[in-house]
């Protein structure tokens, strides 16, 4: 599998060659606007981009790559933001080591190498009687796009609260987008309002409107297990649980604990999730697997929206 790393630097190009070769992927490299779009004959499975580059910005390469396979490095906030309505799969700081490149090549092996799983369906008589009282997001890497599509701009009639693992100084930003308030490690009382969990930190329901920080260490935080298993204790079968894209299983262990108490789980189909770790770590648990728009008519029947 091809990746292509588009970047002016080489100390960068040389940290992503070395780390993604060790792991065995054939790693090609580019300097400039001109040269990212010349590799592009070279059929590249996953991009790595800078976007200041000498000759221009790296969104011209977006025009001629689906941005669902890109993967961006950048600490600007508005950058940040535009690539990740642009649909692209992440954004993350440059490495400074080899360290700094846990999350990509977990990125990297998501991406290109799928687990497969089976779309499951629920009849639609099912949606109609429902009627949550808490809506859950468990969402990491490729799902920002979605949440825009999914929460921007929409009225909620009931509390939702968003677990997403991204960057910690652009959560306020990204609430914003999202018409969300944040909730910061302190924890604080939920009603009826969109809700974005501040990164780098756990919580849990500790009552039925009350959110605290959790001590538990996990690889990713906030973690989404924690947040549905604690809420699904409390909202019982009023729980509705939403998985998005993202890397890994995280969100299986909380979306079986909904379940558990006759709450219902949905998780985006394989054909919209950019990265399906996720979504495919809850086939045979969730109810349904959607596309976005699938996913708004379900909240409309259930009258979040």
């Amino acid at each position: 599998m091809r990746v292509l790393v588009v970047d002016d630097s080489p100390f960068v190009r040389g940290v992503v060659k070395s780390v993604l070769s060790k792991e065995g992927f054939e790693v090609l490299t580019a300097s400039s606007v001109k040269e990212g779009i010349e590799m592009l004959n070279e059929n590249p499975d996953l991009i790595i981009l800078d976007i200041h580059l000498p000759d221009g910005e790296g969104f011209e390469i977006l025009k001629y790559y689906p941005p669902e396979k890109v993967l961006v490095f950048s600490s600007d906030k508005d950058i940040a933001l535009r690539a990740l309505e642009l649909g692209v799969l992440d954004f993350l700081p440059k490495p400074q080591h080899p360290g700094d490149m846990a999350k990509v090549v977990l990125l990297a092996r998501e991406v290109l190498f799928p687990e497969e799983g089976k779309p499951l369906k629920i009849p639609t008589a099912q949606k109609e009687k429902f009627r949550p009282e808490i809506v859950l997001v468990g969402a990491s890497s490729g799902s920002p796009k979605s949440l825009i599509k999914i929460f921007s701009e929409k009225k909620v009639n009931i509390p939702v609260i968003i677990c997403l693992h991204i960057q910690k100084y652009f959560a306020e930003s990204f609430a914003e987008r999202l018409g969300a308030k944040v909730i910061y490690p302190e924890g604080g009382t939920i009603s009826v309002d969109k809700y974005l969990l501040y990164p780098s930190t756990n919580y849990r329901f500790v009552s039925k409107y009350t959110i605290k920080e959790d001590k538990t260490d996990t690889p990713f935080k906030p973690s989404v297990d924690i947040i549905f298993s604690s809420a699904a204790k409390f909202f019982k079968d009023k729980t509705l649980g939403i998985i998005l894209s993202g890397i890994g299983k995280h969100g299986q262990k909380g979306a079986m604990e909904i379940k558990n108490f006759n709450g219902k789980v949905l998780a985006q189909d394989k054909r919209v999730a950019p990265v399906w770790g996720m979504p495919s770590a809850v086939v045979g648990i969730a109810d349904e697997f959607l596309t976005d728009e699938g996913i708004i008519k379900s909240l409309e029947d259930w009258g979040v929206f």
